[in-house]
């Protein structure tokens, strides 16, 4: 049997309303139980994960897109900051086109904007999306949590940042123009695009999934051949490229399908909980 089976959350664990539902949970618990090891790797910081923490014990997480890796004991092994100077270099481009920012740490995340614009920026996103009943249930469910608005700029060199992340670009915004400042100004940054395409993640370039995982094998020397990854969307590419074991769920992103071994069923058709079962009955 896979010795560790590594998934993303958002699109591919998770359903489409961001649910755990119980056939994967259950699929979760039986691969742990035949001993295997699962990792989630994701995007969300560990204060977003509570939807799969409170229902599942001894999880390895590599967030904000392998900045930081979590041992089951909850034992912080690996941590890659982005470099300060690249911090407030991203702040001058928010500035310059008045966008939403974010700057993820370990225990706190800052924001620069003003909560309200901040808030009318993610519902206004949020209803493009899904239906009026889920916007302010999904709002609580991405942003309830302590965000600090309005953080001073000229304080952000005192912080350790793992990711940061440009929000809620609207169609008419010129993301090329801002993807290449962005590009330009931040030397030691990885920058690509979010999920849904509609903002961007920045983290250092020594921080990536791919990375993360490759770096766990080595600290519990795991063949990676004994390793399974499954994603779905433009943050999981490289990961599903390095591993030759590599799905793409079917509501993927076509760049993660083209680089994926193999196509599973989709998140709301429970294919990670199918390809965990088929993994255990093997």
């Amino acid at each position: 049997m896979k010795k560790l089976f590594v998934s993303d959350c958002d699109g591919t664990l998770l359903n489409s309303d961001a649910e755990l539902e119980k056939q994967t949970i259950d699929a979760i618990k039986r691969f742990q139980d035949l001993g295997g090891i699962f990792m989630i790797a994701t995007g969300r910081d560990l204060s977003r994960l509570n939807v799969i923490t409170s229902k599942i014990d001894n999880l390895v997480i590599s967030s904000s897109n392998g900045a930081l890796l979590t041992d089951c004991d909850k034992t912080n092994l690996i941590h890659h900051y982005v470099d300060k100077e690249d911090v407030i270099s991203f702040s001058k481009v928010v500035e310059k086109y008045n966008c939403c920012a974010e700057y993820r740490c370990i225990d706190a995340n800052y924001s620069t904007n003003d909560e309200e614009y901040f808030i009318d920026k993610a519902r206004n996103s949020f209803s493009k999306r899904f239906s009026k009943k889920s916007i302010e249930d999904r709002y609580e469910l991405i942003y309830g949590y302590k965000l600090s608005f309005s953080y001073d700029i000229n304080q952000l060199n005192k912080l350790d940042v793992l990711k940061m992340e440009l929000l809620f670009l609207d169609d008419n915004d010129n993301k090329e123009e801002i993807y290449n400042e962005l590009a330009k100004q931040l030397k030691s940054c990885e920058i690509i695009y979010g999920m849904h395409a509609n903002h961007f993640e920045i983290n250092s370039k020594k921080a990536n999934k791919a990375q993360a995982i490759r770096e766990y094998c080595k600290i519990k020397n795991i063949d990676e051949d004994d390793v399974i990854v499954v994603g779905d969307s433009y943050n999981d590419v490289e990961m599903l490229k390095m591993f030759n074991n590599s799905y793409c769920v079917a509501n993927g992103a076509n760049e993660a399908k083209e680089v994926s071994k193999g196509i599973i069923d989709s998140n709301n058709d429970f294919g990670v909980a199918k390809l965990l079962n088929s993994i255990c009955e093997s």
